[in-house]
């Protein structure tokens, strides 16, 4: 009978030291929970300032990436330039004389 009572004693702790860990998991959880709402909560407002500004169009004043003039371009493009807006070639000295 004692071996029993000890037996039972020791399940008892075992489920308490699980509810415990239960416990503290669940509440981890909850504020992970928090903080990922106030994360989509920001991500929604910036989505929909990016599609306001999209729908403004490239030349619309005050879109992101929007210069002085209202233009904008993405600096990590350089401009290439074609024989109609390559500036006019110098003559050298050599070609010149001839």
């Amino acid at each position: 009978m004692r071996y029993v009572l000890l037996d039972l004693l020791l399940a008892l702790l075992a489920l308490v030291v699980l509810a415990l860990l239960a416990l503290g998991l669940w509440r981890r959880v909850k504020a992970l929970a928090g903080e990922v709402a106030r994360a989509g909560e920001s991500m929604g407002a910036v989505t929909e300032e990016l599609a306001r500004a999209q729908a403004s169009g490239p030349l619309g004043a005050g879109g992101l990436g929007a210069g002085p003039t209202g233009a904008s371009r993405s600096a990590s493009r350089p401009v290439r330039r074609t024989l109609s807006t390559a500036a006019p070639r110098r003559a050298r000295p050599e070609e010149e004389q001839q």
